[in-house]
């Protein structure tokens, strides 16, 4: 799958960036800041991560925008986001939908 440049979540475009400096606040493979409408990846993953850890924040944004991340504590979003975008990943790559 070849991560997009842009993405549009909810009424928001955010531009998808690879950097180095996601990874150094400590195991973050990525990162979203709803300010700048910024989804960071650490560009020394394999790509199947990239495109997990894209997966990942893109989940994060679509709470964010929902209104629900309110609802839960940040430990229950990170366990609920994971759980998501890895069974959604696997169902994209199983059955062939991801390019």
């Amino acid at each position: 799958m070849k991560i997009p440049k842009k993405v549009k979540i909810g009424p928001s475009t955010y531009t998808i960036t690879e950097s180095k400096g996601v990874a150094e606040q400590g195991s973050v493979l990525g990162s979203l800041h709803v300010r700048t409408l910024t989804i960071y990846i650490d560009p020394r993953l394999p790509q199947q991560q990239k495109e997990l850890t894209f997966f990942h924040e893109v989940l994060h944004a679509c709470l964010r925008h929902a209104g629900l991340h309110h609802l839960m504590e940040d430990k229950q979003e990170e366990q609920i986001v994971d759980s998501l975008s890895c069974g959604l990943y696997q169902v994209l790559k199983s059955n062939r939908l991801l390019k």
